[in-house]
């Protein structure tokens, strides 16, 4: 367990580091924006060679973003995984003389190494999210430079977003519109949680 606690204050050290490294990408991103718009307006470059740089830049900008969520998502994966384990196990031999009874304790034991074996597996089968089907967000805050969300066709962007926050799916939103409006107008009204029992 003393392990398992100092890799968790490891990696949450390095989830800080590389989002501290990241928002300095985002500020170097923002700066080489401003300069290819500075050189745009000056006429300086044409409409396509501003359109490419900034493509190119933000390309580079969002593929250090997904790296570095997807090597947190790893992380927290590993660290969920083992202590899943040593839960299990001292969960498996607290269980296995629970009551003095050799074959109910049997019992209690397998049930609980069980349960522990689908969580693990449950753990260990999941892959860093696409967001096809909605899921939370990783990635750095709002404070930190967020999450640029951009048009592929136009490159423009459209919204930011941040680490935490969720994605929820088309076919999400068609089938549950009533929730969707319930759960957008509370977030916009600073998070207040929803009282289902008024709402209906």
């Amino acid at each position: 367990q003393v392990g398992i606690n100092l890799y968790t204050s490891y990696s949450q050290w390095l989830d800080q580091s590389d989002n501290q490294r990241l928002a300095k990408d985002k500020r170097t991103h923002d700066k080489l924006v401003k300069q290819y718009q500075k050189a745009l307006d000056e006429k300086r470059i044409s409409n396509e060679e501003f359109n490419a740089k900034v493509a190119s830049a933000d390309e580079a900008y969002n593929k250090k973003a997904w790296e570095l969520g997807k090597k947190q998502f790893n992380r927290n994966k590993a660290a969920g995984a083992a202590q899943v384990i040593v839960d299990t196990v001292m969960a498996t031999m607290e269980a296995s003389h629970a009551t003095g009874n050799y074959y109910v304790d049997a019992g209690l034991a397998f049930a609980t190494a069980s349960a522990g074996a689908l969580q693990l597996a449950k753990i260990l089968s999941a892959e860093y999210p696409e967001y096809k089907k909605g899921g939370y967000l990783l990635g750095p805050s709002h404070e930190q430079g967020g999450i640029e969300l951009r048009d592929r066709k136009t490159q423009q962007p459209f919204a930011y977003a941040e680490g935490g926050e969720v994605i929820l799916s088309k076919e999400f939103v068609g089938n549950n519109p009533e929730f969707t409006k319930l759960a957008v107008a509370s977030s916009q009204a600073g998070g207040s949680k929803i009282n289902f029992t008024n709402s209906t």
